[in-house]
C-alpha cells in the first residue's frame, strides 16, 4: 500500500539475486494496486519453475522507499489451527495463511 502518490519501481528477483523482469515503473496514486506477474523474463521467456521475490520500491520526495508487496491467493479451505494461531486459510499453493496475515479480501 502507497501512503502517498509515488513513483514505483516493481521487480522480480531470482534466488541468485539477479533481477529478471521489471514489473511496472511508473506514478502511481495512494493506496493498494494490483500488478499481475506471467512468469516470463524481460526478454519475454517464461521463467524457470522455482522461488522469487518480489521487490517494490517507491520514490516520494526524492527519497527512496523498499515497500511490501502483498500477493493474491485463491484460498481452497479454511481449517483450524492451535489456540494462537486461529483459523487458517489453505491456499491454492498449498501455503497456509492466518487471518492476521490478510489484508484484503476480493
Amino acid at each position: 500500500q502507497l501512503p502517498e502518490a509515488s513513483d514505483v519501481v516493481l521487480s522480480v528477483f531470482n534466488t541468485r539475486g539477479q533481477q529478471i523482469r521489471i514489473l511496472t515503473r511508473g506514478h502511481y496514486n495512494a493506496g493498494y494496486h494490483l500488478v499481475t506477474w506471467d512468469g516470463k523474463d524481460n526478454k519475454g521467456l517464461v521463467a524457470p519453475a522455482g522461488k522469487y521475490k518480489i521487490v517494490a520500491k517507491a520514490s516520494i520526495g526524492g527519497k527512496e522507499y523498499a515497500m511490501n508487496s502483498l500477493l493474491t491467493e485463491k484460498v481452497e479451505s479454511v481449517s483450524i489451527g492451535n489456540a494462537q494461531q486461529g483459523l487458517l486459510l489453505n491456499t491454492s499453493s498449498n501455503t497456509q495463511y492466518s487471518l492476521a496475515q490478510v489484508k484484503k479480501v476480493q
